[in-house]
C-alpha cells in the first residue's frame, strides 16, 4: 500500500481539448477535467487545494499548453499529476505520439503537441518532484509506453527510476473510447467513479498499482479498451486518493498460538516506534518459541501472526510502515536469484554480485544505507523511528538479530544473511498473501 502525498507539496495539471477547428468535437472532454478537478481537491479523497490544481482547457498552441505545465510543475516538491484528454494522432512515418490541440490538423503535425516534449517537461531537472505520475486519455495513447514514456529505452528506463508512474487509457494500436450522450469518456469516467466511491475490499490508501488494476477489470467487464501502464521501482506504490469504500478491520490481537499483540498496539498507538519495533523482533521469537531465529523459521513463519503485525504496523504509521510496504518495494526490484553453495560448502560466485548489489539498493530504498554505507551503529541497524523516515523503513529490529542459515562450514553470517532474510521474509510476506507479485510492465 502506497502512503498519501502532501497535497500542499503537489501539483496536479489538467489538459483537455473538447472542441476542434479540424478534428470530431469530444464534448464529454470538458466534464472530464472539471470532475477530475473536484475529486483530486475533495478532502475525503486527497484534499489537493484548489491553488494547486491548474486546469488547461482548449489550448490553441504547443506553448499554451506547456507554458502551465512547467510553471505548475517546477512549484511542485512531493508529487506531480499530468493529466491529459482529447485526440491522440500518430506520426504515420515514426508512429510517434502526438497530443492534439484546438487548431491540430493529421496533415500537419506540427500543429500537435508532441508526447516527447510533454514527457520532457516531466522530467526536466528543475522539477523537483519526488513522484509523477502522467496519465493519457486519448486514441493510441499506449504508444507513448514504448520506451517507457517514450524517448529510447534508456532515457525511459531512467524516468522510471525517478519515480514516474504512465496510466494510458487504451494500447498503442487502439482507439480510446467517447461513448455519445456520455457525461464523460469511458476512461476517466471508470477513474473518477474509482477516485470518487473508493474501492470495496481495497486498501485505506489507493496506490497506482491497484487503481490500475481495478479499472482493467472494470473496462473489461463492459467490453471497452483496456489500459496500460509502466512503472518501475517505488512508481507503482505512488498514492492519489483516500479509499471512499475502506472498511477499517480491528485486527485480533491474539492469535491462535496463544501469542498476544496487545502491547505492540499500544506501542504503535503512541508511536513509540523503538519500541514497538523491538516488541515485534521479541514477538517472532516468541511464536517460533526460540531465542535465536533459524532460516527455516522465517520460511515457515506463521501466516496468521505475521499478517496481525503487519496490520497493526501500516494501520497505524498511514501506510508508511509495515512489512508488507517493505515488500512492495523489495518485489519492484525484480526477481531475485540468491546465491548458492557447492558440495564443499563454498559460495558459487555467480550471482553473488547481482545479491549484494539487490541488498544494497533496497537498503538505500528503505533509508537502512546512504550512499553506499549501511547504517550501523553499536552492533545494530541506526534506524530513524519517526515518520520523517522513508516509506518501508520499519520494522527492522529483525536485521541486528542473530539468525543462523545453513550449519557448518555452509553457515552464512554477517552481510550475508541480511540478504537471506530480505529472501525470506518478503518472499514468506507473498506467500501470506499480504501484497500480491507484481506483474511485469505492459
Amino acid at each position: 500500500m502506497g502512503i498519501l502525498p502532501d497535497p500542499d507539496s503537489s501539483q496536479v495539471v489538467l489538459l483537455g481539448v473538447h472542441s476542434y477547428d479540424q478534428l470530431a468535437d469530444l464534448p464529454a472532454v470538458s466534464n472530464n477535467l472539471v470532475r477530475l478537478a473536484d475529486v483530486l481537491c475533495d478532502e475525503a479523497v486527497w484534499g489537493l487545494p484548489s491553488s494547486n490544481c491548474t486546469i488547461v482547457s482548449q489550448p490553441r498552441s504547443v506553448q499554451d499548453a506547456l507554458d502551465p505545465l512547467i510553471h505548475a510543475a517546477r512549484r511542485a516538491s512531493d508529487t506531480l499529476v499530468v493529466y491529459y484528454a482529447g485526440h491522440g494522432i500518430l506520426d504515420p512515418d515514426t508512429d510517434e505520439l502526438y497530443l492534439a490541440l484546438e487548431g491540430s490538423n493529421k496533415e500537419r503535425l506540427y500543429t500537435a503537441l508532441p508526447y516527447e516534449w510533454l514527457r520532457r517537461a516531466v522530467l526536466d531537472p528543475l522539477v523537483s518532484a519526488r513522484r509523477k505520475v502522467v496519465i493519457l486519455d486519448c486514441c493510441y495513447s499506449g504508444r507513448a509506453l514504448t520506451g517507457s514514456m517514450s524517448g529510447t529505452d534508456q532515457v525511459g528506463d531512467h524516468a522510471l527510476i525517478e519515480g514516474t508512474y504512465l496510466l494510458t487509457a487504451s494500447a498503442e494500436t487502439r482507439a480510446a473510447v467517447a461513448p455519445p450522450g456520455d457525461t464523460f469518456t469511458a476512461f476517466t469516467g471508470e477513474l473518477v467513479t474509482t477516485l470518487a466511491e473508493g474501492i470495496a475490499g481495497g486498501p485505506a490508501v489507493l496506490d497506482m498499482d491497484t487503481l490500475y488494476r481495478h479499472l482493467h477489470s472494470q473496462l473489461a467487464a463492459k467490453s471497452r479498451p483496456l489500459p496500460q501502464q509502466r512503472n518501475r521501482n517505488t512508481g507503482a506504490q505512488i498514492a492519489l486518493a483516500r479509499n471512499r469504500s475502506f472498511a477499517a478491520e480491528d485486527p485480533p490481537l491474539k492469535s491462535s498460538r496463544g501469542v498476544s499483540y496487545a502491547k505492540l498496539e499500544q506501542l504503535l498507538v503512541q508511536q513509540k516506534w523503538l519500541e514497538a519495533d523491538q516488541e515485534t523482533a521479541d514477538k517472532f521469537l516468541e511464536v517460533c518459541g526460540k531465542d535465536v531465529l533459524e532460516g527455516a523459521d522465517i520460511l515457515s513463519f506463521s501466516c496468521e501472526d505475521l499478517k496481525i503485525m503487519d496490520r497493526l504496523w501500516v494501520a497505524h504509521s498511514d501506510g508508511q510502515f509495515g512489512f508488507s510496504v517493505q515488500a512492495r518495494l523489495w518485489l519492484d526490484l525484480g526477481p531475485q536469484r540468491a546465491p548458492t553453495f557447492d558440495d564443499d560448502g563454498k559460495v558459487d560466485p555467480r550471482g553473488v554480485e547481482e545479491f549484494q548489489d539487490r541488498n544494497n539498493r533496497f537498503a538505500e530504498v528503505i533509508g537502512w544505507s546512504r550512499q553506499g554505507e549501511w547504517q550501523y551503529q553499536d552492533g545494530g541497524m541506526n534506524l530513524t523511528y519517526n515518520l520523517s523516515a522513508p516509506v518501508g523503513h520499519l520494522p527492522g529490529a529483525l536485521v541486528p538479530t542473530e539468525l543462523n542459515i545453513g550449519e557448518g562450514e555452509k553457515a552464512v553470517g554477517g552481510m550475508w544473511w541480511v540478504g537471506f532474510l530480505f529472501n525470506a521474509i518478503y518472499g514468506r510476506v507473498v506467500d501470506c498473501g499480504l501484497v500480491r507479485p507484481q506483474r511485469p510492465s505492459v
